[in-house]
């Protein structure tokens, strides 16, 4: 395994001690650092930037050669740090143990060492990873504050208050679609300059105010996830595949939502966001489909599903043209313009290509001379 030892005074000094352990240069554009990982190490790039309110966001994109440790030494901000594993999987340890906690895709996990400890981040050899986190100086983020920090939630205290690192912190859960959109954004963002800046600022803090949010929904005992995540959308798809699989026998949303490990309200979010409907239409829907791959057996249920389809498929052709202030103008446009595409076609084959008639023998002239070598 390879190891790079880092000591970071300030959270602008990541991405700087990185290059400098790598032993490669780095870039600097409007507070924005970025290192290319060299290609004996690596592939990928790391980037970094820090803002006034006391928040560093730093992305890790890469594919390593080899097993690679990151060993931040105690850099006495005692920082808190929020880590998002996007793609791939990393380990977090603290140095007073040996016991290693691996955020996966959909993970996160909020750390925070004492001020004895340090931090290692472990990434698995030619294991494509990326790690977004955010980290937070205590101190600089507190001075910002407009109001005393024992007005803010019980539950974001110990979060803040601790700037001298007496508690370590170490909280893993899953992060919710919403900051997976908005990492995603961050990702795909290609502003540069002064837009670039305020627009990383904007969605650092956003993605800051979103997991506390979550933070809190994890502490209270006994209560609801209400948020949404987005292991939460890998349910959803094992839904599906539950429904079409048992279509003839389904009772109920609890028990769709019971066999799958998911609450039924968090069933119905996740299908309203992936598929724009809820678990009952879809069901519906599947029905409406003429022999899906779920009822192609030779059973009564099956035949009647089926059934069921060419009936509905025929009451909605029948119908259509009494309902059809239901289509848009757009689509009316579309099926028009298919339907005179389709008459071009027709009048092309009539009165072109039915219309040429070549000579017999001059195909056989021309069919000779073809093969002549020059």
């Amino acid at each position: 395994m390879k190891s790079y030892k880092l000591k970071i005074e300030q959270v602008d000094d990541f991405v700087p001690e990185i290059a400098g352990a790598f032993g490669v240069n780095f870039t600097n554009s409007f507070g924005e650092f970025a290192v290319k990982i060299p290609s004996h190490i690596g592939t990928g790039e790391i980037k970094g930037i820090n803002f006034p309110n006391g928040i560093g966001l730093h992305i890790i994109n890469c594919d390593m050669h080899d097993d690679t440790e990151f060993y931040f030494e105690n850099n006495g901000i005692n920082s808190l740090r929020f880590i998002y594993c996007m793609k791939g999987e990393i380990a977090h340890k603290f140095s007073s143990s040996e016991e290693e906690i691996a955020i996966r895709r959909a993970e996160h996990l909020i750390a925070a060492p004492t001020y004895e400890e340090d931090q290692i981040y472990i990434i698995k050899k030619d294991s494509p990873a990326i790690i977004c986190y955010l980290e937070i100086n205590k101190v600089k983020f507190q001075e910002q504050l407009s109001y005393d920090l024992n007005k803010i939630d019980a539950a974001y205290y110990p979060l803040f208050a601790d700037v001298n690192g007496l508690t370590q912190i170490a909280h893993k859960g899953y992060y919710s679609l919403q900051i997976s959109d908005i990492i995603g954004s961050i990702l795909s963002n290609e502003d540069q300059g002064l837009v670039r800046t305020n627009y990383l600022g904007a969605k650092a803090l956003e993605c800051t105010s979103l997991m506390l949010k979550l933070y809190r929904e994890d502490s209270l005992e006994g209560n609801k996830r209400t948020t949404l995540r987005l292991s939460d959308m890998d349910t959803v798809v094992a839904a599906v595949n539950y429904i079409e699989n048992n279509i003839s026998k389904l009772e109920t949303i609890p028990e769709i939502a019971e066999a799958v490990g998911i609450e039924a309200y968090r069933l119905q979010d996740g299908f309203k966001r992936n598929y724009g409907m809820t678990v009952n239409d879809y069901i519906k829907r599947c029905e409406y489909v003429p022999r899906p791959a779920y009822c192609r057996g030779d059973n009564y249920i099956h035949k009647k599903i089926a059934l069921n389809s060419l009936i509905a498929e025929k009451l909605l052709a029948l119908e259509f043209e009494k309902l059809n202030y239901l289509t848009t103008e757009s689509q009316r446009s579309i099926i028009s313009g298919q339907k005179e595409q389709a008459m071009r076609h027709l009048m092309l084959k009539r009165f072109g290509y039915e219309q040429v008639k070549i000579d017999t023998n001059q195909i056989r002239y021309l069919a000779k001379i073809s093969k002549r070598k020059y």
